[in-house]
């Protein structure tokens, strides 16, 4: 479901759940937020790298677990989305520079979490953008990070592709200077950047996010 990596002062946190599109249920999140709140608090890690398994970086909810949550209480519903809002919160508030690799879509939760992302590398095919307005659903949680990405973001710290098959994404569409990178070339653009960012950007980045 989720793979933790340390590599000298990368840590790397892998979404696996391939089989449906790395889709976020419960335990998806609260893996998440234990994983990045772990190499957050690692002095020997300076720089930590979302990647994913799989067609997808991520689709966003999962539609079982969003299923099931129809037939639960108002206090059990409440509780999911606080845990959700927490692993958002949990990535930007990470005293570390956080960058996403994104080899593929990214939807709903999925561009949610590319959002939250100190920086994205992203391949030239990859989507962004939230598809569950579609059928009427608000993206509250992720609704304020989009946007605080969208106001606030830095743009000399981004690297994105913007392929914006996904009409109507709020995420990216102001967000420049964009890169584009053939399949395959993230990884090594991602650890390329998660290098020098160990070397010395780190200490900048870091102060931005006390800043911020």
């Amino acid at each position: 479901m989720l793979r933790l990596e340390r590599a000298g002062a990368i840590g790397t946190i892998t979404l696996d759940r391939p089989a449906i599109h790395n889709a976020f249920n419960d335990e998806l999140i609260s893996k998440i937020t234990l994983a990045i709140e772990e190499l957050g608090g690692d002095s020997a890690v300076r720089v930590v790298v979302f990647r994913a398994n799989g067609p997808s970086f991520s689709a966003g909810g999962d539609l079982n677990w969003m299923q099931r949550a129809r037939t639960y209480t108002a206090e059990e519903n409440l509780r999911d989305a606080r845990a959700g809002a927490n692993m958002f919160l949990a990535v930007t508030q990470c005293p570390k520079p956080v960058i996403a690799r994104v080899h593929a879509r990214a939807l709903g939760g999925g561009s949610g979490l590319v959002a939250c992302c100190d920086m994205a590398v992203a391949v030239e095919s990859a989507e962004f953008g939230l598809p569950e307005v579609k059928i009427g659903l608000l993206p509250g949680i992720i609704g304020p990070f989009s946007l605080q990405s969208v106001v606030t973001v830095d743009l000399d710290l981004i690297v994105y592709d913007v392929s914006l098959r996904v009409p109507g994404n709020p995420i990216l569409a102001t967000t420049s200077p964009y890169t584009k990178y053939k399949y395959g070339e993230t990884f090594g653009v991602g650890r390329r950047i998660a290098k020098e960012i160990r070397r010395g950007l780190e200490n900048s980045i870091d102060l931005r996010k006390l800043v911020s």
